[in-house]
């Protein structure tokens, strides 16, 4: 399992990893996890794509980059939070 890293940037909370040559950048947004990935080999050519979940748990279903996401969460800011928002 790739590394899953944490970033804090004006205010925003983060994570981040590589896998399979696709830079993953995940963030709460709207009440969502807003999930941004750009294929490392396109370069410049490509601006890379954006995907909106619901939970954590879904995510986790269709990016196994960030598989245990939610359980990274809830052991660092509890469960209440990571679950939905």
């Amino acid at each position: 399992m790739p590394a899953i890293e944490q970033q804090i940037i004006e205010g925003t909370t983060y994570f981040t990893t590589v896998s399979r040559g696709t830079r993953y950048s995940l963030r709460q947004h709207n009440s969502q996890w807003e999930l941004y990935s750009k294929r490392l080999a396109l370069g410049s050519s490509s601006i890379g794509s954006f995907r909106f979940f619901d939970t954590l748990e879904q995510l986790e279903a269709e990016v196994k980059a960030f598989a245990g996401i939610a359980s990274l969460l809830c052991s660092t800011s509890g469960c209440a939070g990571a679950a939905k928002h």
